[in-house]
């Protein structure tokens, strides 16, 4: 770079045999030249002690104006954690790059929750900027959660925006800003906390930079955001500037040069593959002449083993780098986190016992305390059955044995649980991911898929056949209902609707393959302390977070099994030492059109390249780990590589299928307990003839695991609860409030409740509200629910102890009279699964509500029952004269209000459209035609949504 920056001779002219030609020929490089070449092509390679991921975001400039005074605000709202890692994306790379331009427009970054804005943001929104025509700097990256619902960390920014105070303040009237919104078009309102942000922003005074952008979870985001990021910062710097905002400017340049690049692609594809890259001290991955992953996807695209894979231009590839957490390893006599551990501080993921002080935090929204995703409660597992009913105990049973026959465990297991940071608590550790392991491997033969590839004809008639064939599909239909217990001192609440979160750690045969694979290629022992750092941005960190060991870090702090996203992959290629492997891995991760090739990628002779990534990643679910295994030159990658690439693993949730006013059955020590019902995730992926590694059976890393702590009591065996002494049945919860899907508080109100599948769990814990608070009405428990409260109790008083005169007790009475004379509306409930002796969740409770008056209707929808025709819960609405009138009665006369769950991917909108379409033939048809009736029914529906009546809790 020296020489070439004075004019001198690039190459040595033969220092070496096999130069490039170019180098041969010793050409001069102008400076300026050279320096756009590398602005294009250069990627930074992994250091040799730390590994940095490359920079692909250039400072905006100012064409009038050196610096902004202000630094860029990067805010982000964020309820699974995607908005908030693409802030910090944002930011990190930024502020990485300041560091070579430190004359860019922006002179800092601030990145922080949308709930930070006024102790981080506010006092610098509102002065002026010294030019007039200036403006601070702001991007807003938001998701949408639920059903329109903000985030948690960014509700009080939405609802301040809202409030009628606010609009005079004109709080953004010196601010630039862009919005990117998350959401889902599974759901019936898609990104509306975005739209809100980019409308109100701009009605408080704001000047819109471009115009917001919503990016699909269901279609993939990166189509939206790698565009989004690419292009936003020079827009906000032209705004902040000055200039105007342009869309079309930025759009324009963007074509110009991505056309530049496409007319050089294939000299920059030769020069990424030809130039020798830094090494780093580790010894270099032998690869063979072509990978596993190299030679599937020339399968892919029809090409010969000798053809060379398609060359990628730098316009193509994802413009976002990763800077999603750092790592620093501790040195063996450095103690003082030691100390800290000791002194009081405790391990977020170690069993505990009920204890609740370790885990509080105290919230400005709330008076009391409660648990969050960074600072979960330790729930133990208190009981588990199977609603699938043809599901047995018996592989349950045996998985239990397996574990009670492991006595050597036992003493390792209360290392584990006892035991600070220790080699000893590794070693139990691993040793328990070996359990699980062995335990998943038992439910995978007990519970097959398929039959085994060498199982041919044995003679057996098609009936026969037929029905073992019908047994594979079941065994992939488990559906397990948990119960999960609660600390007794209410500092988790819940209602019915709510979910809960639960974090869960990877797989234990991802983390072994990456723990062996640290220790094989750069010497690092699982038992290694090292520091971690979630932040590289400008927020306020924990300097003094305590060491955990390298085991603990992968297990727990990265994501191994999740389908590894483009930007990903392509990151990874630039720790890959084979130049083949390299190629194949941006080439995976460009963005192509799925239509051809498109944007300069180069075309084979073969398939299009538009599908790749469909076809390879993600219809085969292939993880970082798949990647590692089938390209294994990147496997050279660092510890402090995989946290710059790999988020944190996100939480799942689930409905709560309980009432906190139902029962005060007392569990094993645990008065307080939640249920919640899940389906174990368990498939093949699809068939390909050019995939060797297709068709395998993938499991979902938490439902799994789940699966496997909750054997002793799928077992249905008392004696098996001392397997719990080995691996201890607890997991990591926390509460998920929702602000729509809630009860009526008027119990007269009509009910129409609508649950396919594990869609029908939410509405348990509906229909155990109802029936608690029917009971205390009609029994002597009123005085109690009147001293207190609604909640689930916990404060048993004597008649005695309530100190009352005459006239209230009066009151009381007059009041429990009332209560009594109340009329519950009437409930009807929609169910569907796929057969009626396997997955009819929940049979016979629900027969129990309709003996008790409860439910009044209940419709129910078997969609693969043997010479029957398909049915859903839509089917019978439409196809079913009495349902559908009085569907329609329900909703039109008695005012029901209308709760959908379950999976969104088509049946959210397909009860949707089938509600819609009774309501126009049976509310609207008598009066006009099909269009006009139609139209008069959308907009029945739509005023329900906005009134709450119509409410939705659907998932991808």
């Amino acid at each position: 770079l020296a020489a070439a920056c004075t004019g001198e001779k690039i190459g040595g002219g033969g220092e070496q045999e096999g130069e490039g030609e170019g180098e041969k020929e010793g050409t001069k490089a102008d400076a300026s030249s050279l320096a756009k070449d590398l602005e294009e092509t250069l990627v930074v390679s992994p250091e040799s002690t730390a590994a940095k991921a490359p920079i692909e975001i250039e400072p905006s400039r100012q064409p009038t104006q050196s610096q902004s005074p202000t630094p860029l605000f990067v805010l982000y709202g964020s309820a699974t954690g995607n908005a908030e890692h693409m802030a910090k994306d944002l930011a990190a790379s930024y502020q990485t790059a300041l560091q070579s331009s430190p004359s860019a427009y922006f002179p800092s970054v601030t990145c922080c929750p949308l709930n930070d804005y006024k102790k981080k943001c506010l006092d610098v929104w509102s002065a002026p900027p010294a030019s007039p025509a200036a403006k601070h700097g702001v991007l807003f990256l938001c998701s949408t959660t639920g059903n329109a619902d903000a985030p948690e960390n960014a509700d009080r920014f939405v609802r301040w925006l809202k409030r009628k105070s606010t609009e005079p303040t004109r709080p953004f009237r010196h601010c630039a800003y862009a919005v990117l919104g998350l959401g889902d078009s599974n759901y019936d309102v898609f990104c509306a906390v975005g739209k809100l942000i980019d409308r109100k922003v701009g009605e408080l005074g704001g000047t819109r930079a471009r115009s917001v952008a919503c990016a699909d979870e269901a279609t993939g985001l990166e189509e939206v955001v790698e565009p989004w990021v690419t292009g936003v910062l020079d827009d906000l710097a032209r705004v902040c500037g000055g200039l105007g905002a342009t869309d079309s400017a930025s759009t324009t340049s963007a074509s110009a040069s991505a056309a530049a690049e496409e007319d050089s692609s294939a000299a920059e594809e030769k020069k990424m593959d030809d130039e020798p890259r830094p090494t780093s001290t580790q010894t270099p991955i032998p690869t063979t002449p072509s990978s596993e992953g190299v030679a599937t996807l020339r399968k892919h695209l029809g090409l010969a083993p000798q053809d060379p894979l398609p060359a990628v231009p730098h316009s193509c590839l994802p413009a976002m780098t990763s800077h999603l957490s750092s790592c620093e390893f501790v040195r063996d006599d450095d103690d003082d986190h030691d100390d800290d551990i000791a002194n009081g501080a405790t391990r977020s993921d170690r069993p505990r016992e009920n204890s609740v002080e370790d885990h509080l935090t105290e919230t400005s929204g709330s008076s009391g305390c409660h648990f969050t995703l960074t600072r979960p409660y330790e729930s133990r597992i208190l009981n588990a059955r199977y609603l699938t009913k043809g599901t047995g105990a018996e592989c349950a049973r045996n998985v239990c044995e397996m574990m009670m026959m492991s006595t050597t465990t036992t003493e390792k297991t209360k290392h584990w649980n006892d035991a600070a940071c220790s080699d000893e608590e590794e070693e139990a550790t691993a040793e328990r991911d070996r359990l699980l392991l062995r335990a998943m491997e038992m439910y995978d033969r007990h519970f097959p898929l398929a039959a085994p590839s060498n199982n041919d004809a044995d003679g057996s008639n098609d009936n026969d056949e037929r029905q073992q064939r019908l047994q594979y599909v079941k065994n992939g239909k488990r559906v397990i209902e948990m119960t999960l217990a609660l600390p007794d001192d209410f500092t988790l609440e819940y209602e019915p609707g709510d979910s809960v979160g639960l974090l869960v750690p990877n797989a234990p045969h991802a983390t072994r393959f990456v723990l062996d694979m640290l220790r094989a290629h750069h010497g690092i022992l699982p038992t290694q302390k090292i520091v971690l750092d979630g932040s590289t941005t400008t927020t306020t960190t924990d300097s003094r977070s305590r060491p955990i060991t390298v085991g603990e870090a992968v297990r727990n702090k990265m994501d191994l099994c999740s389908p590894v996203k483009k930007k990903r992959l392509f990151l990874l290629s630039q720790y890959a030492t084979d130049p083949e492997e390299r190629r194949a891995l941006r080439l995976l991760s460009a963005n192509v059109n799925a239509n051809g090739n498109g944007s300069g990628v180069e075309e084979t002779s073969g398939r299009s390249v538009g599908d790749l990534f469909q076809t390879y990643v993600e219809e085969q679910h292939r993880s970082i780990v798949d990647i590692l295994k089938e390209f294994p030159s990147c496997q050279s990658i660092p510890l402090e590589g995989l946290f710059g690439i790999l988020p944190a693993i996100p939480p799942r949730y689930y409905s709560v299928c309980s009432s906190p006013l139902s029962g005060k059955e007392v569990i094993d020590g645990y008065s307080f307990h939640l249920k919640v019902a899940f389906s174990v995730v368990d498939y093949l992926t699809p068939s390909s003839p050019n995939d060797p590694n297709s068709h395998r059976r993938m499991g979902g890393v938490a439902t799994r695991y789940l699966e496997c702590l909750c054997s002793p009591f799928l077992c249905n065996d008392s004696a098996a609860a001392t397997t719990t002494a080995i691996i201890p049945p607890t997991i990591q919860i926390f509460p998920k409030p929702t602000h729509d899907f809630r009860l009526p508080t008027d119990l007269s109100t009509p009910l129409v409740l609508i649950g396919p599948g594990t869609g029908i769990a939410p509405f348990l814990g509906f229909l155990s509200h109802r029936r608690a608070q029917i009971s205390s009405l009609e029994s002597k428990q009123a005085a109690e629910v009147a001293s207190e409260g609604t909640w689930r109790g916990g404060y048993e008083l004597d008649p005695e102890e309530l100190n009352i005169s005459n006239s209230e007790a009066r009151g009381l009475n007059l009041a429990v009279d009332y209560m009594r004379k109340q009329r519950h509306g009437e409930i009807d409930l929609f169910f569907g699964c796929r057969y009626r002796d396997h997955d009819w969740l929940y049979e016979k409770e629900v027969e129990e509500f309709r003996t008790m008056g409860i439910v009044s209707r209940s419709y129910n929808a078997f969609s693969r029952e043997e010479g029957q025709e398909k049915m859903y819960v839509q089917t019978i609405m439409l196809k079913d004269e009495a349902c559908g009138s009085r569907l329609v009665d329900m909703i039109t006369k008695q005012m029901a209000s209308v709760y959908i769950c379950g999976d969104g991917n088509a049946m959210g909108r397909d009860v949707q459209e089938a509600i819609t379409r009774l309501l126009a033939e049976k509310k609207f048809g008598k009066q006009s035609d099909e269009r006009e009736a139609t139209e008069k029914a959308v907009e029945y529906v739509d005023q329900m949504k906005r009134s709450g009546r119509f409410v939705l809790d659907i998932w991808s």
